[in-house]
Parts: structure tokens; C-alpha cells; sequence
């Protein structure tokens, strides 16, 4: 396989045709300062031991929070993870924004992140209702509770079929586009953009709220995984390896769930 760019043709016709579109040095500030003081915070969170407030089993059984209260926590940890994870593959999108030379850089490409974080809390705000509704289901049903390997081993299959999906593909092409519309806010396109991302990789984002929110190396691996797919001719086929990777991780939590 060989990591072949997919946009540098495209983001130079781009440019070139819309000359409101210009990569300056400026355009890098905001998303490297938000990338470097995100993972800052995460690492320190896991160093201090704080990491436990991104994680929703903690939140929703051990923390004996009022359960919005828990929810919330959850989200403005989630928005710290999300630009950690997400900067690296918006970074062709927030360098070619549309863009008035008289203005700096950093409203425009600010509220394209905002609209794009709004996508994922709503993505977010559901997980977190969801894991609710699955705690309470596991108090109530001693034979699940007993058998916990059967939610991780649904979670990885969710995963790895929707890896394979046409509806993945299709989402995928999607976020490799970077005709921005001038005519819309940068709101409004961070948050649509937002959608086509969270069509593309809400199965792999679930798999990881249900098993790999303390895990700092998961989520580094997986945004690299969402960096690869979205930015080189090598994510099609990278697709197809993590849902077979997926289905076997499936197995195995089913007939091995001690290892």
C-alpha cells in the first residue's frame, strides 16, 4: 500500500479558482495551538489520574453526580478529545476556508470548528443517553451482567460491518471534498461537514466510548486511523482491514473475554 495524498491536486484547483482561497502561515496558528494545548490537557488528565472524568462508566455509576451534571462534564471532556482527534484530518478544510485578507484567519476557521463540534455533541449527547439506557438494562438483567463480553463483542461487529458499508464509502467521499460554499456561514459548514464525519466514522467513535475512553494509545491510534482514511488513497482499502480487524476483535472478545 502506499500513502498517496488525495487532495493536493485538488485543494491547488481549488485555490486557483477561487482566489478568495489562500494558505498563509496565519491560517496554521489556531488549529496547532488547539492540537498541541488538546493533547496538553489529556495528558496531563491521564498523568494527574483526571482521566476518569472522560469516562462515561465512571460518570454514570461511580461519580454519584445528578445525572445531567454527569452529562455535561462529559461533554466539555468531550470537546477537549474531539480536537485532539479530529484536528489532524480537518486541516486541509480549515486552510482553505474562503477567506476576506483584511480579516485574520482565526474567526472564520473558529466558528468552522464550532459547527463541526456541534455535529459530534449531538453524536455525543446520544452515546451518553444510550450507555444510561444499557446500565440499566444491565441491573436489570442478571444473565447480561453476567455476560458483559456480549456488548463489547456487538460493539466491535457494529464496527467492523459498518467498516464495509456502502454508507461509509459514500460518507467518506464526502469528507475528502474541499469545495467550501462562499454563499453559507463558516458555521454552517463546519456543522455539515461535521454530519458527513460523523456518518463516516460514528461506528468506529462508538466502539471507542465503549471500550477505549481511558485508553490514551486508542485514541491516538484512532485518529491516525481517521487521518489515513480521510487524507490518502490508502483509507478505502485501510477500511476494509479495520472492519475485518473489527469482526476478529469480535470473536475473540466472545470466546476469549479474559484476554
Amino acid at each position: 500500500m502506499s500513502l498517496t495524498p488525495i487532495r493536493g491536486a485538488h485543494q491547488a484547483n481549488t485555490a486557483g479558482q477561487n482566489p478568495g482561497i489562500a494558505v498563509s502561515w496565519h491560517a496554521f496558528i489556531l488549529p496547532w495551538l488547539l492540537l498541541a494545548a488538546s493533547w496538553g490537557l489529556l495528558g496531563i488528565a491521564f498523568l494527574t489520574g483526571h482521566n476518569a472524568w472522560l469516562d462515561h462508566d465512571y460518570l454514570i455509576r461511580a461519580s454519584h453526580w445528578p445525572w445531567l451534571l454527569a452529562l455535561l462534564v462529559f461533554l466539555l471532556g468531550w470537546q477537549v478529545m474531539l480536537l485532539a482527534m479530529m484536528i489532524p484530518a480537518l486541516f486541509s478544510q480549515l486552510l482553505l476556508l474562503p477567506h476576506n485578507d483584511r480579516r485574520p484567519y482565526w474567526p472564520t476557521q473558529a466558528l468552522f470548528m464550532a459547527g463541526y463540534a456541534a455535529s459530534w455533541t449531538l453524536f455525543a449527547g446520544a452515546a451518553f443517553v444510550g450507555d444510561t439506557l444499557l446500565h440499566g438494562l444491565v441491573n436489570q438483567w442478571w444473565w447480561l451482567y453476567l455476560h458483559p463480553q456480549w456488548i463489547a463483542t456487538l460493539l466491535f461487529s457494529v464496527a467492523g460491518i459498518f467498516q464495509w458499508s456502502p454508507v461509509k464509502r459514500l460518507c467518506l467521499m464526502h469528507t475528502r471534498d474541499n469545495n467550501q460554499e462562499s454563499t453559507t456561514t463558516s458555521w454552517r459548514q463546519g456543522y455539515r461537514y461535521g454530519l458527513w464525519c460523523v456518518g463516516s466514522n460514528w461506528a468506529l467513535m462508538l466502539l471507542m466510548v465503549g471500550i477505549g475512553m481511558r485508553n490514551l494509545l486508542m485514541m491516538a491510534g484512532l485518529a491516525l486511523l481517521m487521518w489515513l482514511e480521510r487524507e490518502f488513497s490508502v483509507g478505502n482499502r485501510l477500511r476494509f482491514l479495520t472492519g475485518g480487524a473489527c469482526m476478529l476483535c469480535a470473536l475473540l472478545t466472545l470466546l476469549a473475554p479474559t484476554l
